[in-house]
């Protein structure tokens, strides 16, 4: 494992924080005039304003907590990072969460499927292609149509294959369509968004 870089705080000429995570790599661009050596004291760095950085406790986020980094505060004669939590608007959070949970349900819609061992993409225009090839095969038993199924692969398929294939892809959007309405439910009626894994129960 990498051994982390010891992190400091530059102050200004008031005491205040000024830069921060600050390393020696910045000292040395920002002082090329002074020779650090690789282990400097804390004496040799307090005289550059330079001061240890000592790692805090982060806040636990959430759907309608904002976690934000904020100046590191001096504790106990410790520079120690510091942060500020913004409480955010339930129904902020809530639209929020309805738009992130519509863009996981696109993702896990055109995901992909497998069907006797082929794969099907079902992305907009894969579900438009295989309507139209569903339509031709239940007219016609003898329908065949040649499908591409990976880079410089194409497949013949028969008219039952066809449907089967349309019949899968339809259930599965359908699914994700459905997991979608019932996760949109649980968060219009939820007082804790945080306890909603929108990312849980979805059609594989």
């Amino acid at each position: 494992h990498l051994k982390a870089l010891p992190m400091y705080v530059l102050l200004d000429a008031d005491g205040a924080p000024a830069r921060w995570p600050y390393t020696l790599d910045d000292l040395r661009i920002d002082r090329p005039d002074i020779e650090l050596s690789d282990s400097p004291t804390d004496d040799e760095l307090a005289a550059l304003n330079v001061f240890a950085l000592h790692a805090g406790d982060p806040p636990q986020a959430g759907i309608t907590r904002i976690v934000h980094a904020v100046p590191p505060e001096l504790t106990d004669g410790k520079w120690q990072e510091a942060y500020r939590v913004e409480e955010r608007p339930i129904e902020e959070a809530r639209a929020s969460l309805l738009a992130e949970l519509a863009s996981v349900r696109y993702q896990r819609e055109t995901g992909g499927i497998t069907i006797k061992g082929m794969g099907f993409k079902t992305d907009r225009e894969t579900q438009a292609i295989l309507t139209g090839a569903f339509v031709m095969a239940s007219a016609n038993p003898a329908f065949s149509i040649l499908w591409k199924s990976g880079p410089g692969v194409h497949v013949p398929i028969d008219a039952q294959t066809i449907m089967a294939a349309g019949s899968a892809v339809t259930a599965h959007v359908q699914a994700c369509f459905a997991h979608e309405a019932e996760l949109a439910g649980d968060i219009l009626a939820a007082t804790d968004l945080d306890a909603i894994d929108i990312n849980a129960g979805w059609p594989e």
